[in-house]
């Protein structure tokens, strides 16, 4: 009864895969979560924007209003294991079977199941008219280390994404759950839905916390993506 982060690194197409009725009922579900002060995450898939590999279309539960889409870059360091450098968009391979091999690049796009969330509204430079994704990109083109089974791995995707940033909210969570009683006017409550937050983090504050990434494009075999622009991006 205390664990209030949800990270998947599952999902499918909008319509091509998962159907609008399946996509409400799970909707609901999120909603009930949100309301016990859950933050959920999901991967926006390793297809660029295609996520079906055939039509283009973004990634259920991703894409769902409720859930931070957790979206892929490509990081550079400044020479072998140097600093920081800087980050692209996540470009996926061109070759035959890319897209289909999970190499496709950093999923994002323009839901057509549901509306554009108010946090959302004025912060996407009109890209979409629907719910956009991803909210928020971590490294996801190159190789980093995992560790499990008592070994070290390698693996890369969207899908360690995912439960890097519910390690993030978790910490966040436990954060404010450390604070008295007394605090935030009769107690600290978890962040519950993220995106909100995520969106208005630099409004009046003195640090932007995002770096923008402004090059690269998420084109793969299964056709043209989007690119890196100033701003939000898909």
């Amino acid at each position: 009864g205390h664990a209030r982060t949800m990270a998947s690194s599952w999902g499918c197409a909008e319509s091509f895969s998962y159907d609008a009725g399946t996509m409400n009922t799970d909707h609901g579900i999120f909603n009930s979560m949100l309301g016990q002060g859950w933050t959920l995450m999901s991967a926006s898939d390793d297809k660029g924007a295609f996520a079906d590999c055939t039509n283009r279309s973004v990634e259920y539960p991703a894409s769902d209003p409720d859930v931070l889409s957790a979206g892929g870059t490509d990081l550079f360091l400044a020479g072998s294991g140097g600093p920081w450098s800087n980050e692209t968009a996540w470009v996926g391979g061109t070759t035959a079977g890319s897209c289909a091999s999970n190499n496709g690049g950093g999923g994002g796009g323009c839901s057509v199941q549901w509306a554009l969330p108010s946090y959302q509204s004025g912060r996407i430079q009109s890209l979409c008219t629907m719910r956009a994704e991803p909210d928020f990109s971590l490294n996801a083109g190159i190789g980093q280390n995992f560790y499990y089974n008592g070994a070290l791995s390698g693996v890369g995707g969207t899908s360690i994404v995912s439960p890097e940033l519910a390690g993030i909210w978790a910490q966040i969570n436990a954060y404010l759950g450390s604070f008295p009683s007394t605090a935030c006017g009769g107690g600290c409550t978890t962040v519950g839905q993220a995106g909100p937050d995520v969106y208005n983090a630099q409004a009046g504050g003195r640090h932007n916390p995002f770096y923008d990434i402004t090059s690269g494009c998420t084109t793969n075999d299964a056709g043209s993506g989007y690119c890196g622009i100033v701003g939000y991006d898909r």
